[in-house]
């Protein structure tokens, strides 16, 4: 009986579908407006995306930097972490020079502003790692091994003898303002970084 049902229904709409088709070629013809279309894309010359990761290989777009203690004791060791080249093409990194540009609106004189967090009198302190190997800071580099990344001075230039296929090292950590006196409350800045292998 509900099967039945079911055809008699469906019967009904098809003969509906049907007339109001009929009614519908019957009638006037309705113009549309003219709707224009964006469609974007681009070319590019990218072949990797460089990532952060930390010692142990794991995704480190986040990284904790630890604690310090209103007295300035007791801070955190500088965490490692390591710009590693992933998704690249065949052979896609050839290069034997490379530069890395540090960017973000925390940037000053003494380093990563702690820009939206509420502790004060400390800021975060970002270097560059010299591991040897390939991938080794240029003697030309405005930031040298173990010197802060700080506005003014913060991109990083890389020179090997062979293809710069390896990682790049960091460090980064907490660190107390000269003179200053830190107020408890929470450490939270980012900063952005550009890889550009020539």
């Amino acid at each position: 009986m509900r099967f039945s049902t079911n055809k008699a229904l469906l019967a009904l709409a098809v003969c509906s579908s049907f007339v109001c088709a009929s009614a519908a070629m019957a009638a006037d013809p309705v113009s549309g407006n003219s709707v224009s279309m964006h469609f974007v894309g681009s070319v590019t010359g990218s072949t990797c995306d460089v990532r952060p990761f930390n010692s142990a290989g794991v995704d480190a777009t986040t990284i904790n930097v630890g604690t310090v203690k209103p007295d300035g004791s007791g801070a955190t060791a500088a965490v490692d972490f390591y710009l590693k080249p992933v998704n690249c093409d065949a052979n896609a990194i050839t290069s034997t020079n490379a530069s890395i540009l540090w960017a973000g609106s925390g940037l000053s004189t003494v380093g990563l502003l702690n820009t939206r967090g509420s502790a004060t009198g400390v800021h975060i302190k970002l270097t560059p790692v010299n591991e040897g190997g390939a991938n080794t800071i240029d003697a030309t580099s405005g930031v040298q091994a173990d010197n802060i990344i700080k506005e003014g001075a913060n991109i990083v230039y890389y020179k090997g003898t062979t293809a710069l296929k390896g990682s790049f090292a960091y460090k980064v950590g907490l660190e107390v303002d000269a003179g200053a006196t830190p107020t408890q409350g929470t450490v939270d800045s980012d900063v952005a970084y550009t890889v550009a292998y020539n």
